[in-house]
């Protein structure tokens, strides 16, 4: 599966650019750094999600709960694997951006 971001990127800063009166308008740049700056947050909640559940699960004393928590802890490394793929998808629409801002 591919994910492309820069149309994505395109849209965001089309519809930003549509300043309608009474709505507060951000902009395309506060809203990258706003989103960024979340979903690192919420990258380092799953880290440690994924550094503390093996444990929490060794201590389970029901077989459904500790199945349960290792199923959890599945989803959540699935998720963080998707995550690093927008990682990595952003950094390259920032070395496009770069590029083209500062040619030579």
């Amino acid at each position: 599966m591919r994910y492309d971001i820069s149309n994505l990127v395109d849209r965001m800063e089309e519809k930003s650019n549509q300043f309608k009166r009474g709505q507060i308008f951000v902009g395309p740049q506060k809203l990258r750094v706003y989103f960024i700056n979340n979903l690192n947050k919420i990258y380092a909640a799953k880290t440690h999600l994924i550094k503390h559940l093996p444990q929490i699960a060794g201590e389970a004393h029901f077989a459904d709960l500790r199945s349960a928590i290792l199923e959890t802890l599945e989803d959540v490394e699935k998720q963080l694997a998707r995550m690093d793929i927008i990682y990595t998808c952003w950094r390259q629409i920032a070395k496009k951006v770069i590029s083209a801002a500062c040619p030579g």
